[in-house]
């Protein structure tokens, strides 16, 4: 009998797991509700949704546990609105497109601030954000330029991961002013402390608000410079095509006939030429 090693028999022999072992548990599939404008079969509006959720959204969540569902994409019975407020309290992550201002998702968005779920605002480049929701972080996608569809995906999975932090705290208009309160409700320290975050809210507001005004009145103030620049260049285009004009039909006073004057010495040259 050939010597064998111990270590190839042991290897051979079938293990059994002990009766009180653990039962090994599959991850559970989490499930992202995506709310937003969707518009009929064959819309400019469906054809923007489809590319958010096929082309940004599922691109994003690839690598995810996260089971995406789309309103019109369920297939049941009874009221749609009931299932969309179930699947809005059902799912782990919400996905809100506020493109169009759509008064549908604003509705079921205030739902999903009610219910503190985790919500990753979006909108197409374009549509301005209301101005209760405009200080909440927002991803601007744009589904003609390639490198806006990237940047747009690249944002989505940063707060997607941001999301699945151990530490992550739910944070909205809703669940700021319902902790305030419950602060204010409490004892001195606590009214406190609500006190001083609702002034760092007000702060946070006005200085996003100031930005927003100095981000405009940056662009008009450049968009005000290129038009007097451009407003130059014609005034000197049309002097210098007048006085070329009068020059050439010997109306230049000679005051104008100075050596400073490209202007009259290509004339001069020219009629040298000639």
């Amino acid at each position: 009998m050939n010597d064998v090693p111990v270590k190839e028999i042991l290897r051979k022999i079938p293990m059994s797991k002990p009766a009180n072992a653990p039962k090994e548990k599959k991850e559970e599939k989490k499930k992202c509700f995506i709310i937003g404008p969707i518009g009929s079969a064959g819309s400019e509006t469906r054809r923007n949704a489809d590319f958010l959720l096929k082309g940004i959204i599922e691109y994003a969540l690839e690598n995810t546990n996260y089971e995406l569902v789309r309103a019109d994409r369920v297939s049941s019975v009874g009221s749609i609105t009931t299932d969309v407020v179930n699947h809005i309290i059902d799912s782990d992550l919400i996905i809100a497109d506020l493109s169009e201002h759509n008064p549908n998702a604003f509705y079921e968005l205030g739902i999903a601030h009610s219910q503190r779920k985790p919500v990753i605002h979006v909108c197409r480049k374009g549509f301005s954000i209301p101005f209760d929701n405009s200080h909440e972080r927002t991803v601007f996608f744009d589904i003609s330029d390639w490198d806006e569809i990237i940047a747009a995906r690249n944002s989505l999975v940063a707060m997607v991961n941001c999301i699945a932090e151990p530490n992550f705290t739910v944070s909205n208009p809703y669940t700021v002013a319902t902790d305030l309160k419950k602060l204010a409700a409490g004892d001195d320290k606590e009214q406190q402390i609500a006190e001083l975050s609702r002034e760092n809210e007000k702060l946070t507001i006005e200085n996003e608000n100031l930005e927003a005004n100095l981000r405009r009145t940056s662009v008009n103030q450049t968009r005000q410079a290129s038009n007097e620049d451009i407003l130059r260049q014609v005034m000197a285009i049309s002097g210098a095509r007048k006085f070329y004009t009068d020059a050439v039909d010997g109306k230049v006073s000679a005051s104008d006939k100075s050596t400073s004057n490209p202007v009259w010495w290509t004339v001069k040259n020219e009629k040298n030429a000639d």
